[in-house]
């Protein structure tokens, strides 16, 4: 059979002709990839800007109403003309107001950040009890694993070995950032009763001033002497329990000395807060490690985890460091099976190939697959901003291109094997095989790039999530079409080819004959009478594929198939959230803690397996006086019979109802999306009216089969009692400012000082021992001072 002569150029047929060329480029792809994938960031999920601003103001001992009035509405009215703010969303709770505030596209956040930071701090009217504003940008920091340190020893002591213990984890080569969750800030608690004030004739205003004056740190100016400068400093400032214990309140004329452990049980403790940390049963401090920029989250385990071991020998007897909720582990799998899936792809790509090409050019296409991946790790990290990581969302990429990759590669390699059997085995036909199929094989590589295309200019927060999944196919596919054109069509030109007959081919390749045979046969005689058919009643093939466009939307339309931007997928990790009602007591808080353990662990006692329980480890820990968290790490899928949403549901009908408790909610999978499946936005200018309205719409929603865990956002603290003084007050001199003053310095208490002590700050507080401040009978017990420094009973001149 003879062909056309035709002179073949261009940039396929220089690279068919150049062998060494062609080779040198997959050998420089292959190692370039190499080397860039040992340098690049892995980590569970890429990195991604909230591109969002925090303020928060602490206004300490203040409920969420007096902390939207006083901070929230201010802060908000400060910053609404600053430019390029998109959404602003503000939460008042007790003693804090958090304002976050998410910035639209396009605007520099260090400028933006300076813009809030000049507003918020031009504000002139915060309340004097709120301290300093707290503004930050928000950052992402993925969670790579816990430590919790445990066993029986003082709270101090175990909070002083975890801060110890994450100083040593932060020298570490991998890890700059990790820090200890669950801690109580240190207080020093000067208590004073109102029958010590009066014996001593005591004015809490007279001991704070006293500690102030007493307890002092001062530099005192500098002494120009012949031999050289002397510094002068006070040195007086006390640091410890003890030390504030000796001060000296007041010296009489005698010379008798009032100290103030005279009057006052000065307690070195912590802050006045019933939180806790509980690990598989025990009180525990935590560590949490993060990963941050472009650290590499399995180096950060792997460095981690030989700290935990060696650090268990030298912790004192009873003291355990325990390393859990480790995430690297599923990034680990992910890159496992991706690497095993490469190969395993590889491997049926070469065998469903060599069923009708020859072994060699199925090899050849094959090895498509190892340099599009390798390709695209070195591009993976020079794309700037949008520079990708290997995470949990690129590895999936990776896994869904693998069928991609080669299709050009195949197209191509058979369209040159066709031109070999037909003409003979030369370096222009395979040119012109190459050649014939690479405009339209080109074409539908760019359509597959271009389907992914819009996933790049998604702007949301989790932008970097889908521009991962994106970036690495246009990478893949990229390479796919520089080894299919370039590469593939050189080594199929100089391999070693011979025509096949029955006398000259060997047991396999008489198989390959007789399945091509076979397979020519089926499109000669099946599929193209066929095809010729359809394209005769083009209007009746026309109205089949849109009768089967009609029916597989309406499948989706009418819920028959499920729409889930995110599928729920079990997770290895169970977390619980309980809310009591606001203003409930801390002990009704623990007795529901309680319950929900004890059901955890009820269930897993009755549904073990093979003897082993789900359970791998479990935390606890509180949030305030009427939140509590909880945590269960389950051991792996393949050890227990039931999944994360089984186990959920068990949970949730072991603890059945527990009275006093707002909501309890649960979250057994791996949804990255989060949040709830619908949420309504109520918005008003009346609490009462709002607070009514979401209680009808969540009793509607309630009749709902199949509707839970519904909840509203609204809360109005604890119970308060306000207080404002009488006609008769005035006539003593007393002002609400006096008895306002007088109520927080007893009950709230007075900060006389705050103090660094190593690297922790502390408040120093004067007040009421803790016994004189648990019922409202002390507070009508007390006594209020005039300005004369005549005593009144709280209740003549309070209501």
């Amino acid at each position: 059979m003879s062909q056309v002569k035709e002179e073949l150029t261009g940039i396929i047929a220089w690279f068919t002709r150049n062998s060494v060329a062609a080779n040198l480029l997959m050998v420089f792809i292959l190692v370039a990839g190499m080397f860039s994938f040992q340098g690049l960031n892995k980590k569970m999920f890429p990195e991604f800007n909230p591109n969002s601003i925090q303020v928060m103001v602490p206004h300490l001992g203040a409920a969420p109403e007096e902390v939207e009035q006083s901070v929230i509405l201010k802060v908000e009215e400060a910053i609404e003309n600053i430019e390029g703010i998109k959404r602003v969303t503000s939460s008042a709770q007790e003693g804090i107001g958090i304002v976050t505030i998410e910035l639209q596209s396009g605007y520099s956040m260090s400028e933006k950040l300076d813009e809030v930071q000049m507003q918020v701090d031009a504000i002139t009217t915060f309340p004097a009890q709120t301290e300093k504003p707290i503004i930050t940008k928000q950052e992402f920091k993925g969670q790579v694993l816990w430590l919790s340190i445990s066993g029986s020893m003082e709270r101090r002591t175990r909070q002083v070995m975890a801060q110890d213990i994450r100083d040593e984890i932060m020298a570490l080569p991998s890890v700059n950032s990790a820090q200890v969750v669950g801690s109580r800030d240190y207080e020093i608690s000067i208590e004073v009763s109102e029958e010590k004030l009066q014996q001593f004739d005591l004015t809490f205003d007279q001991v704070t001033q006293a500690v102030r004056s007493s307890s002092i740190d001062l530099p005192g100016g500098t002494i120009k002497t012949i031999g050289g400068d002397i510094s002068l400093r006070v040195d007086g400032q006390a640091y410890t329990g003890k030390e504030y214990s000796d001060l000296v309140l007041r010296t009489d004329p005698d010379g008798t000395r009032l100290v103030l452990s005279d009057v006052a049980n000065v307690i070195d403790g912590f802050v006045e807060r019933e939180d806790f940390a509980r690990f598989n049963g025990e009180n525990t401090s935590s560590i949490m490690v993060q990963s941050t920029g472009d650290q590499n989250d399995l180096k950060i385990a792997e460095e981690v985890h030989a700290y935990v071991a060696k650090k268990n020998t030298e912790l004192p007897e009873g003291a355990t460091l325990t390393a859990w909720g480790d995430s690297s582990v599923y990034l680990q799998e992910r890159l496992d099976m991706m690497i095993s899936n490469m190969a395993l792809g590889a491997i049926l790509v070469f065998f469903v190939l060599t069923l009708f090409l020859r072994i060699r050019i199925a090899f050849w296409v094959m090895l498509g697959i190892p340099i599009s991946f390798f390709g695209a790790f070195i591009l993976m990290p020079l794309a700037g901003e949008w520079s990708v990581s290997i995470n949990l969302l690129s590895l999936f990429a990776f896994i869904m291109v693998l069928g991609i990759v080669v299709d050009d590669a195949i197209v191509i390699g058979e369209s040159a094997y066709s031109e070999m059997q037909k003409y003979g085995h030369s370096t222009d036909n395979v040119i012109r095989g190459t050649m014939r199929v690479a405009m339209p094989a080109t074409f539908g590589v760019l359509t597959t790039i271009a389907a992914f295309a819009p996933l790049l200019f998604i702007d949301a927060t989790f932008a970097a999530f889908f521009r991962a999944i994106a970036l690495v196919v246009t990478f893949c596919l990229i390479f796919s079409l520089i080894e299919s054109k370039w590469i593939l069509p050189a080594h199929l030109a100089h391999m070693k080819y011979r025509p096949l007959t029955e006398d000259n081919a060997n047991a396999i390749e008489r198989f390959q004959m007789r399945f091509k045979k076979g397979l020519d046969n089926f499109i000669q005689y099946k599929y193209k009478p066929f095809l010729e058919k359809a394209l005769i009643a083009r209007y009746n093939t026309m109205a089949t594929f849109i009768a089967i466009l009609i029916l597989s939307l309406s499948l989706i339309i009418g819920s028959f198939v499920k729409v889930e931007v995110f599928p729920n997928v079990p997770s290895d990790f169970i977390q619980g959230n309980v809310t009591m009602l606001d203003g409930s007591n801390v002990s009704e808080r623990n007795r529901a803690i309680d319950v929900i353990t004890k059901a955890a662990y009820d269930i897993a006692e009755e549904n073990k397996t093979d003897g082993v329980s789900f359970i791998k480890h479990t935390m606890v820990f509180t949030n305030g006086n009427t939140q509590a968290s909880f945590l269960l790490e389950l051991v792996k899928s393949d050890e227990r019979t039931l999944n994360a949403y089984d186990i959920e549901k068990l949970w949730r009908d072991k603890i059945g109802e527990i009275p006093g408790t707002k909501e309890i909610r649960f979250f057994a999978g791996t949804n990255v999306g989060g949040g709830a499946a619908i949420e309504f936005q109520l918005t008003g200018k009346n609490d009462a009216e709002l607070e009514i309205a979401a209680e009808k719409i969540m009793a509607k929603l309630g009749e709902y089969n199949g509707v839970y865990d519904i909840r509203n956002s609204f809360s109005r603290g604890q119970q308060e009692i306000k207080l404002a003084i009488k006609p008769e007050a005035e006539v003593l001199g007393l002002t609400l400012s006096d008895l306002a003053r007088q109520v927080r310095q007893a009950f709230y208490g007075e900060e006389a000082q705050r103090i660094q002590r190593g690297r922790d700050e502390l408040k120093v507080m004067v007040r009421y021992p803790k016994e004189d401040r648990l019922s409202i009978t002390d507070l009508e017990d007390m006594w209020i001072r005039t300005q004369t420094g005549d005593l009144v009973p709280f209740y003549q001149v309070a209501e």
